[in-house]
């Protein structure tokens, strides 16, 4: 069905729909969610048909450049918000703040008064995390690989253009920013 209407290949989020666009015929790219850690992980999904992978943006730097290399692409989330809970009922609707679903960003405060953006889509709401990943100023780390991702959500056009910018030229963050889990030492 999709092919017919002209789409020519899948962003994969899950295995359920990577193994659906395989089937139909299509280029499969991984996104981060499938959680590949490691160069036994990446060539399990290699076989399923996916082409390119975007690994877990918990994996480390130096074992991304260490043991990944190999046939298929690699790359990594080095900006963006990234979703933290996927819900079914939104936590914003018997609220006064409530302006409707499909209407742009809403936010979620929290008790210290971060605000935490939410997106509709198709009956689910998606919260992400409040600060953006920023990794221009540290993509040396991340050398080996063969593509880096900017992770846009509720950018406006202006703002997504100034990241872009300032990761071609490898600007240090402005503003509030998280390095994301790429440092801590997870096993």
């Amino acid at each position: 069905v999709l092919k017919k209407a002209g789409i020519k290949g899948a962003f994969a989020s899950h295995l359920g729909a990577a193994q659906e666009a395989v089937s139909a015929g299509m280029p499969v790219w991984g996104d981060f969610t499938l959680n590949c850690a490691n160069r036994l992980c990446a060539d399990e999904l290699s076989g399923l048909g996916i082409r390119d992978i975007t690994l877990s943006a918990e994996v480390h730097p130096r074992k991304i450049a260490g043991e990944m290399p190999g046939d298929v692409k690699i790359g990594a989330v080095v900006y963006g918000a990234l979703p933290l809970m996927l819900l079914r009922n939104c936590p914003l609707k018997n609220s006064s703040r409530y302006k409707g679903c499909n209407r742009g960003p809403c936010y979620l405060n929290d008790r210290y008064g971060v605000r935490f953006p939410l997106l509709c889509r198709d009956g689910m709401v998606e919260l992400y995390n409040s600060r953006p990943i920023w990794l221009a100023d540290r993509l040396s780390e991340f050398d080996g690989l063969d593509f880096h991702t900017l992770y846009f959500t509720t950018e406006s056009e202006e703002r997504a253009k100034r990241v872009i910018d300032a990761y071609l030229r490898g600007e240090a963050p402005e503003g509030e920013f998280t390095r994301g889990m790429y440092h801590q030492k997870i096993e």
